[in-house]
């Protein structure tokens, strides 16, 4: 079961972290935020460890990205793949799979799983799918978030790529989800805090 009200209060803590909050939001700038992270590109990785890319696709178990955990030092590596001449990962993708992967760390999902990596491979693996449902939740409610559609007058999928730089594809998955919410939900005090948070730090 996906924690809907868990991730929206780990947003709101997330921009309020935040000097300011200017969309599209840039996931890797919140790494600054978690406690013993890092994160790193397939490529600089690859550099680091005299190793190709391909090893490293392998290492993680995605063409994407993953996050690892040393559990003997408490520290989390974030690797995802910034070469946009693989295929479908424009700078929309890369920005959503830092956020899963981000997720992945601050939903405890190490903990809960046992895992020292976690990736959409192994995660299929383990049978443990739930994990990367919350974790595309997460992405989703951190890099357009209800509240501010009402902000930015957002209309269309299209709206949802321009202003806050999903992928064609979820963005229509976004705007098809904000018109269930908008016709079944209710103001409560978290979208007021968000719009209100939002302008703080326009």
């Amino acid at each position: 079961m996906i924690r809907y009200r868990f991730l929206e209060n780990l947003v709101l803590k997330i921009y309020a972290k935040m000097d300011r909050i200017v969309f599209p939001i840039n996931p890797k700038e919140i790494v600054q935020y978690i406690p013993n992270c890092r994160y790193l590109s397939y490529n600089t990785f690859a550099t680091i460890n005299n190793c190709s890319i391909q090893t490293v696709i392998s290492i993680c178990e995605s063409i994407s990205g993953c996050v690892q955990y040393d559990a003997n030092k408490g520290r989390y590596l974030i690797i995802c793949n910034e070469d946009p001449t693989f295929y479908g990962n424009t700078l929309a993708r890369q920005r959503w799979t830092s956020a899963h992967e981000i997720a992945h760390i601050l939903c405890n999902h190490f903990y809960l799983s046992k895992l020292q990596m976690i990736s959409e491979n192994n995660l299929m693996k383990n049978s443990i799918k739930a994990f990367e449902k919350e974790a595309d939740a997460f992405a989703s409610i951190l890099l357009a978030p209800f509240p501010l559609f009402k902000v930015f007058n957002i209309n269309s999928p299209q709206d949802i790529q321009y202003y806050f730089g999903l992928s064609k594809m979820a963005s229509e998955y976004r705007y098809n989800s904000f018109l269930k919410w908008k016709t079944y939900s209710f103001r409560r005090a978290w979208d007021n805090d968000i719009v209100n948070i939002y302008n703080e730090k326009l």
